[in-house]
């Protein structure tokens, strides 16, 4: 991990969003805390800071690669609750933590014409997010939280639990990208929360197609005053 954190400075990084899951963790909650400490020490060490991500919720029907699943979402299941507990204690009060990722892409939203998951589902999944959000506060973390949501009415739904909202931007052209950002304008000001870009830059097999896309990805992100993690 110090080889490729050593990659990230190169390009200027400055700060790595971390990657951890309980699925791991339950397995030998020892070892996994420990690499995952070792691993903000490694990021630190090279002058960035560490945004962790708790949970994940993204699946792909093909290739998927683990996370947590609707049937981990168990009302008063409190094991993984003991996990947010065990990561985030020693870190509460760590200048190293940007911010506390607490999930990402939950599949969640308040429209009824949000298609992917039903309202049943989404009251479950935003239970169980509050439930996290929860523990979080109680470890005495004095760090901000988001959740890594996606677009649209995926975001506003869990703006309650977010100090900082955040948006998963993949338009393919520059357009694409103006017309979501003008609608993340809107949610911030009628949330009166700041926002963050935990996701973005789509992927090309051409070099110069991929610099491109990350040309005004940046410039129009930046220029709308929102923080970006390619």
């Amino acid at each position: 991990i110090r080889e490729e954190v050593a990659l990230a400075k190169q390009v200027h990084a400055n700060c790595i969003r971390l990657w951890i899951e309980y699925t791991a963790w339950i397995r030998d909650p020892e070892k996994v805390t420990a690499d995952f400490m070792d691993a903000v020490a490694a990021i630190a060490e090279n002058g960035m800071k560490v945004m962790p991500c708790l949970f994940n919720r993204w699946h792909d029907a093909q290739f998927d690669y683990g996370g947590t699943y609707v049937e981990n979402m168990k009302p008063g299941w409190k094991q993984p609750l003991e996990y947010v507990k065990a990561i985030v204690t020693p870190l509460a009060k760590d200048d190293r933590i940007l911010i506390w990722d607490l999930c990402n892409e939950p599949q969640g939203g308040a429209d009824p014409t949000f298609k992917t998951v039903s309202e049943e589902l989404s009251l479950r999944e935003y239970r169980w997010l509050m439930a996290i959000a929860d523990t979080l506060k109680k470890s005495g973390t004095q760090q901000p939280v988001t959740i890594g949501t996606m677009n649209g009415t995926n975001i506003t739904f869990y703006a309650p639990l977010m100090d900082v909202l955040c948006s998963h931007p993949y338009a393919r052209d520059r357009a694409g990208l103006e017309q979501l950002i003008a609608g993340y304008r809107v949610m911030m000001a009628e949330e009166k929360k700041p926002m963050l870009v935990n996701e973005c830059v789509p992927g090309s097999d051409k070099d110069e197609v991929r610099g491109e896309t990350h040309r005004y990805y940046s410039e129009q992100l930046s220029g709308a005053g929102l923080g970006c993690m390619p």
